[in-house]
This record gives C-alpha cells, structure tokens and sequence, in this order.
C-alpha cells in the first residue's frame, strides 16, 4: 500500500492543482509523488486502476498522469473509464517507450499527452501544469457517476 501524501500546509504555496497518479511500481510512484508535491501540486498516488476508480469517485481530480500497462487493464483503458466520471480530466499517459502505446495513438484516443516512463520530472510537471492551464474556469470539476 502506498504512503498517504499531502502538500505540507506552510512549506509550499497553493495547491497548483489535484493530480491522480496511477503507477504500479511503487519506488517510481513514491519519486514522482514526492517530486510533484515540492513542485506544488496536490498528489493522490494509487498502483491499481480499481484504486484510481475508487478516488476518482470521491476527488474532483484535474488531471491524472497513467502508467500505460497495468495490473488487469491498460492506461487507455482506464483513461475512458475515468473520464466517464469526469469529463473534462485531462491524462498524461506514460509508457517505457517500447512500442506499448505509440504516442499518435495515446492522442487519438483523447491523451492530453504521451511521455515517457522515466522522463524529466521537469517535463512531467510541465506537462500537468500545460494541462491545467487547458481546463476552463467554467469546466465541471468532480465526479459524475463512477
């Protein structure tokens, strides 16, 4: 089971915005966790796509960054899923740069983007903070019917 994470209240500013993070290798979900809090942002970390249905149901999350493959489904898979709980999530989609989910087809099927597993976590965090800025202030934030 993963830690529970939580931006420290004084040491960082605002919440830059909710990501979900769904990564089934633990010691690479606790070093992008740990990484995009310093960077401001709010991080749910779950390693099974039941536990990101789950979260998704109870937090209106901005945007949620998916480990192409994993346990019992894959990330395009489950990107549909919660995006039928939440429309307007935006999905940053990561894979191990094999041929395991091509970026044009990671995009076709509604991506905001494709990276790769092990990429900068300055491009990581760049991506997400790109995606909030795609939110509109009116868009319905929140679950739906998950």
């Amino acid at each position: 089971m993963s830690p529970p994470y939580s931006t420290p209240p004084s040491s960082t500013p605002a919440s830059a915005g909710s990501v979900l993070l769904v990564e089934d290798d633990h010691t690479l979900q606790d070093a992008l966790t740990r990484r995009l809090i310093r960077r401001g942002f709010d991080v749910t970390p779950v390693s099974h796509p039941r536990q990101a249905l789950g979260a998704a149901a109870h937090h209106p999350y901005d945007v949620a960054i998916i480990d192409q493959l994993l346990p019992e489904t894959n990330g395009i898979a489950l990107m549909k899923l919660l995006r039928g709980c939440h429309g307007t999530l935006k999905v940053i989609l990561l894979s191990g740069g094999g041929s395991d989910s091509p970026e044009d087809a990671a995009i076709a099927e509604g991506a905001f983007a494709h990276l790769k597993r092990r990429c900068r976590i300055h491009t990581l965090a760049g991506t997400v903070s790109d995606a909030m800025s795609h939110l509109g202030p009116d868009e319905p934030r929140g679950p739906t019917a998950c």
